[in-house]
């Protein structure tokens, strides 16, 4: 897997698309994380699964999901489990 640095709040390029086998998006400030998800939902971006990670309460991931995330990963999580989460979404697609 290749990982690519997206630190903008809009989607990357759409020429990343083309390799993205996933998107990983860090929930690190409210509402933020949904407009993240938001702006990778249309385009070149549409069918890649997203993972937010860093939810700081469980009580985030229904309203994180709705937003268009593929999978949430609390801020407790371990390092190993990310990948986890990553790798099967790359796996399972959408």
């Amino acid at each position: 897997l290749r990982a690519e640095l997206h630190a903008s709040e809009g989607a990357p390029a759409e020429s990343s698309a083309a390799s993205a086998k996933a998107l990983v998006v860090a929930s690190s400030q409210a509402g933020s994380a949904e407009s993240k998800i938001a702006s990778t939902r249309g385009g070149a971006f549409a069918r890649v699964p997203v993972l937010v990670v860093d939810a700081a309460r469980a009580a985030e991931t229904a309203a994180l999901v709705r937003a268009g995330a593929s999978d949430v990963a609390l801020a407790s999580a371990t390092d190993d489990e990310i990948v986890k989460k990553v790798r099967r979404l790359v796996r399972r697609g959408r």
